[in-house]
């Protein structure tokens, strides 16, 4: 809910510029050239001054600079500046309001308060219980800093009028039918044009709703093709084909000729699904398969079916599509301790601390995955600023591939959504095909046409990692390439 805060007891209150503010047509202008980053305002009196001297190098008083709150969700009270006269007088003249919701945020506008903007409402469907939980909740972590950084910046801009975004969110369970009923719900109730955030098991379940209705939709799911029987359907994480074949191009280069592979993929069609593509990448590398087992996701054992396994005497053993989570976390285990000695890797990225705090350091040494820590030397500038961002506000919640690649899509699907002439998917899908930007990955775009037959498929750079002495290393970025 909303609240508007009274003059009276926002006296004495201290307060953080944003790093950014929206410029005259719309985009975010960033004033770290004019002070530091993350400076601090002693007071509202000082905050309102530099308001007027942001506006003024904006030449524009329809532009105003957008503030909030310095620590979490609490606005900080100081007793050290008190100018009540001279605030006072300020407030009188300019309209202050507080902004309760997920972060704080206060917005000062000049003169008279406009007209309220209009709201737009996003759907978002994950998995936020269950085993695949830390991916939907990282995911919704992610489109909740695009939507409070998009409306911080003013907003988006449709058709001459102005918005708001609202985030509205389904626990999808990891569930089949928890996916399709929460798709229907977001569609037929709330009324939404895009839904962000779906896995492959969600968007199995409803892409035929979604499809028919005309609704956009950006999901993350590895299991998910582009397609021209799905034009409304835009593929927003790096293709898991692609990666599998950054893995085995780099496994055979090592390697050589201990060239025999297993894989352990969960017993349920996204799991069948990796298992093909994983196998269709590395078996043109001269990879021999030795074994394809099939698990129950959410198992405490694994030792009878990697027993099984081991017996093949594989030199790598393929993880699939077992999640990053608690599932690969104990296969890595418990092959270590049967003894297994070989290559682990994952086409998605691990859960790091959690894998790491289950597994150990010794037995995730030489583990391959494409995660990678924001201060490897080979990550830009632009990803570690994101990923620094986020561990700030949410420290105790993993930060995974899917985090960034959320984060970034959705930002600049809101980024393109502003300028429009129309939010109608059937007009805007085409030229959302034909949006690049360059964002936390550098240059991205949506590729695809050759390969797939339309273009819907992301494409940007992607990691490589390799875990030595506790943590992952990257050892290959592959380019973004998807014809």
């Amino acid at each position: 809910m909303n609240k508007v805060v009274e003059a009276e007891e926002l006296e004495t209150a201290t307060f953080e510029l944003l790093p950014s503010w929206p410029g005259p047509h719309g985009g975010l202008w960033d004033h770290q050239a004019h002070i530091k980053n993350r400076a601090i305002l002693s007071d509202l009196d000082s905050m309102l001054d530099y308001e007027a001297h942001m506006r003024d190098l904006a030449e524009t008083d329809e532009e105003k600079i957008r503030f909030r709150k310095v620590e979490g969700c609490e606005l900080l009270f100081s007793s050290t500046f008190i100018r009540r006269k001279k605030i006072m007088e300020k407030l009188r003249m300019k309209k202050l309001f507080v902004v309760f919701g997920f972060g704080l945020s206060l917005m000062m506008l000049a003169g008279s308060v406009r007209a309220a903007d209009k709201e737009l409402s996003i759907g978002f469907l994950a998995p936020l219980s269950g085993s695949m939980s830390f991916a939907g909740k990282t995911m919704l972590n992610a489109s909740t800093m695009a939507v409070e950084e998009t409306n911080l910046g003013g907003g988006i801009t449709v058709a001459g009028e102005k918005y708001k975004i609202k985030l509205v969110s389904y626990d999808t369970k990891y569930a089949t039918e928890a996916s399709r009923s929460s798709a229907e719900r977001l569609i037929f109730e709330d009324k939404v044009k895009f839904i962000i955030g779906a896995t492959s098991l969600d968007t199995l379940a409803f892409q035929k709703v979604t499809e028919a209705n005309k609704v956009i939709i950006l999901p993350v799911g590895g299991a998910i093709k582009a397609s021209p029987q799905n034009p409304y359907s835009f593929r927003i994480t790096s293709l898991v084909d692609a990666k599998y074949g950054s893995i085995y191009k780099y496994l055979k280069a090592k390697l050589g000729n201990q060239n025999k592979v297993a894989f352990v993929n969960p017993d349920t069609p996204v799991g069948q699904d990796y298992a093909k593509m994983s196998s269709s990448a590395a078996k043109p590398l001269g990879f021999e398969e030795v074994a394809a087992e099939f698990v129950a996701g959410g198992s405490s054992d694994f030792t009878p079916v990697l027993t099984k396994i081991l017996a093949k005497k594989p030199n790598v053993i393929d993880l699939g599509a077992t999640g990053g989570g608690s599932d690969s976390a104990l296969i890595i285990k418990q092959s270590r301790e049967l003894g297994y000695k070989g290559l682990l890797v994952c086409a998605v990225g691990l859960q790091g601390k959690a894998v790491l705090e289950v597994a150990g350091a010794q037995a995730m040494e030489g583990v391959m995955e494409t995660g990678v820590l924001d201060d490897d030397p080979q990550v830009n500038a632009a990803y570690q600023a994101f990923a620094k961002k986020y561990k700030a506000q949410f420290p105790n919640l993993p930060f995974i591939d899917l985090t960034s690649e959320t984060y970034d899509s959705v930002l600049y699907f809101f980024r393109f959504l502003n300028g429009q002439n129309s939010l109608d998917p059937t007009v805007i899908k085409d030229r959302y095909a034909d949006f690049k930007w360059d964002g936390v990955f550098g240059k991205t775009y949506y590729g695809g046409e050759k390969t797939f037959g339309i273009k819907r498929q992301v494409a940007h750079a992607a990691f490589l990692s390799q875990w030595k002495s506790g943590k992952p290393v990257v050892v290959e970025v592959a380019p973004a390439d998807v014809p």
